[in-house]
């Protein structure tokens, strides 16, 4: 249980870190936003930001998904060795990262659509599909 506890320590600090990169990467979408488009050049420029920060908006809550994936698999296998006391515990706490993956998934998506980057995409898309 000590070993348990320490390795999900390290995912609380981490998960609490993305939340926080998480934020400023699409604080970076809303500033892109506000850029200048009053010109060709300027419209061109405010459109390649934009879909740069969507990018990063996508990127960073990917990585979460992975992480929070192989989260999962770790509180699954270390299920069956909890004691009575602590099963309930494990079950909810898998619960509440499926919930988290799923909606992060859902997030992912509905940035996706802003994103012109056909590749870019496709790939992120396959991502998702694995991860589920």
């Amino acid at each position: 249980m000590k070993e348990m506890e320490k390795l999900f320590h390290h995912y609380r600090v981490k998960f609490t870190d993305f939340i926080d990169e998480d934020a400023k990467v699409f604080a970076e979408v809303l500033n892109s936003y506000k850029l200048s488009a009053d010109c060709g050049e300027n419209r061109k420029i405010r459109d390649e930001k934009i879909q740069e920060s969507y990018k990063k908006a996508v990127i960073v809550p990917a990585r979460l998904a992975k992480d929070i994936l192989t989260m999962m698999q770790l509180i699954k296998m270390h299920h069956r060795y909890i004691g009575d006391s602590y099963i309930t515990d494990s079950a909810q706490a898998y619960m509440l990262a499926e919930t988290s993956l799923k909606s992060l998934i859902y997030h992912m998506k509905s940035n996706l659509i802003y994103i012109q980057d056909k590749e870019f995409t496709e790939k992120i898309q396959s991502d998702l599909e694995q991860l589920l």
